[in-house]
């Protein structure tokens, strides 16, 4: 225990850093969406409302997190668990770890379906993948606060990116694309929404690794949920306007709307906008490799960072490479269904029961 507070500790990033990092995670997520994972499939308006209600849901999963970790935001979950059980905070250590190697697999596996679809078409891009994952294995190795970093750059980029498009485009939008909403009924927006707020697993990660921020991380949070749900609604109204019901038949309907030939300027930035999809999905990679081996490291044996990398590198791209091999199994390891239980059980659940246990805990202690 005494280990695992002096290691987390140190503050190591700013809240601006550390919420960078997953801004430029939700809006991956917009640059590579797979419409095929989006929930039967719903109109521009329903999707504005899905991308609402997921934040609504999204701000209210973080409660118990909130809630647990409010005393003393130097102590993550691991930490609070092993107060409790040791058995318990290594069980819920290795869940993490699993969790982790999960995101930085389907981070690869959805940029490769992109690169292969959109880009390479179809061509074997397995080098190019490996190359991606050991750079970002090595930009894991110079820790948490240089990834912060990168993270606050290319979340202005991202920002500038998106503003940028919604300026080019909207003269061309046209309302007459936008179905009325709720237009096929509310059932399947309401399901869309819970789907959405299971994609962003990326907040997990606040059990674990809040305690190496500097800030005010709750306002940080309530900031990046609006601000998200602002660029990202807005966007899809705008670009959703503009290609109508065309954009349902393209697997990546952002990617469709750049490469119109009508917008002859960004298939002139088609180099420049795929070289920024590759940092933000190196990005992604390296913080989720650094926060798995941050929790080996942390809650089990404290050897070689370099190792443990990878290690976890070379799993994840031979998991890449194979999931990757063609849609419909990349389509099994993105279920919605799964990515939804998973959320429920790490992001609420695991919190949860911490919770729980540490306040039967404390009253024990009271009483005796």
């Amino acid at each position: 225990m005494a280990q695992l507070q002096s290691i987390t500790k140190n503050k190591q990033v700013g809240v601006v850093q550390f919420y960078s990092i997953l801004f430029v995670s939700r809006m991956f997520a917009v640059f590579i969406s797979i419409s095929e994972i989006d929930y039967e499939n719903l109109s521009v308006t329903d999707t504005v409302f899905k991308i609402c209600m997921s934040s609504v849901l999204l701000l209210v999963s973080l409660i118990p997190l909130y809630l647990c970790l409010r005393r003393d935001t130097n102590i993550n979950v691991i930490n609070r668990a092993s107060v409790i059980s040791k058995p318990l905070a290594k069980i819920i250590a290795v869940m993490y770890i699993l969790l982790f190697l999960y995101i930085t697999v389907i981070t690869s596996v959805w940029f490769s379906i992109f690169l292969k679809s959109s880009i390479f078409y179809n061509s074997n891009i397995n080098l190019f993948i490996g190359m991606i994952i050991a750079g970002a294995a090595f930009c894991a190795f110079w820790g948490f606060e240089t990834i912060g970093r990168t993270g606050f750059i290319l979340a202005c980029v991202s920002f500038a990116l998106i503003f940028f498009m919604v300026v080019l485009v909207a003269p061309d939008f046209d309302v007459l694309n936008l179905a009325p909403p709720f237009y096929e009924g509310f059932k399947k927006p309401m399901i869309a929404s819970v789907v959405e707020a299971g994609k962003f697993l990326g907040v997990s990660a606040l059990g674990v690794i809040l305690p190496s921020v500097k800030g005010k991380a709750v306002k940080g949070g309530l900031i990046l949920i609006a601000f998200s749900f602002l660029v990202s609604g807005i966007s899809n109204l705008i670009f959703g306007g503009v290609i109508g019901e065309f954009g349902k038949s393209q697997i990546f309907r952002f990617y469709t709307v750049t490469m119109l030939s009508h917008f002859s300027i960004f298939q002139q930035l088609n180099s420049a906008l795929s070289s920024l999809w590759v940092l933000f999905a190196m990005l992604l990679i390296a913080y989720f490799i650094y926060l798995a081996v941050f929790v080996i490291r942390t809650t089990f044996v404290k050897r070689s960072m370099v190792r443990y990398n990878v290690i976890i590198a070379a799993v994840c791209y031979l998991l890449t490479i194979f999931f990757s091999a063609n849609l419909q199994r990349s389509m099994y390891l993105i279920t919605p269904e799964f990515m939804v239980g998973m959320f429920i059980l790490m992001v609420i659940a695991v919190p949860l029961l911490v919770l729980i246990l540490q306040t039967i805990n404390e009253r024990r202690k009271r009483r005796a």
